[in-house]
């Protein structure tokens, strides 16, 4: 058998153009391929989703991210779990849509995949030193009164150090 590759004029190929070319004609081909069918599966499940969708109510509908049919099994991606919860109760219409669209699914697998957070939100940073005092005036000297009458030294040490807190601020 011939190890090399050929033309459709029957000529090798290593004949006309240069390896690295051939290498990279046989890249470029290998990747047209394979964008090709990931944008067959995209547009498959971007039609399983609207088939899924149609079969949800609307606030179910809006928190599933994507499905897919997997050998029988649509793989629903939901964005929390309690809409995942919800969905199951809706499992015989989901598949009563699907089976309306000429879909061989015969079970359903639900998948929890939070939505990320926006780019534009952050965090809120929580200030280190807290603005009001987190005891009252009223509530230092009721712990300067117990801490006097304790009879345990590290017990009166404590009562004491926290009235301190309330007092400089």
């Amino acid at each position: 058998m011939n190890d090399t590759l050929q033309t459709r004029t029957g000529k090798p190929l290593r004949d006309q153009v240069s390896p690295a070319i051939a290498r990279t004609d046989v890249m470029k081909n290998l990747s047209h391929i394979l964008l090709d069918k990931l944008g067959r599966r995209a547009r498959a499940g971007g039609h399983t989703l609207k088939i899924v969708a149609g079969a949800l109510p609307t606030p179910l509908a809006d928190s599933l991210l994507f499905a897919r049919l997997d050998a029988g099994c649509l793989v629903l991606t939901v964005a929390t779990p309690g809409a995942a919860t919800r969905m199951r109760f809706c499992q015989r219409d989901i598949l009563a849509a699907c089976a309306h669209a000429d879909m061989r699914a015969k079970t359903v697998k639900f998948k929890v995949s939070p939505h990320p957070p926006a780019a534009d939100h952050t965090p809120a940073k929580r200030d280190p030193t807290p603005t009001e005092p987190r005891l009252s005036e009223a509530a230092a000297e009721q712990l300067d009164s117990l801490a006097s009458g304790v009879t345990c030294e590290a017990l009166q040490s404590a009562l004491v150090r926290l009235s301190k807190h309330a007092k400089r601020r």
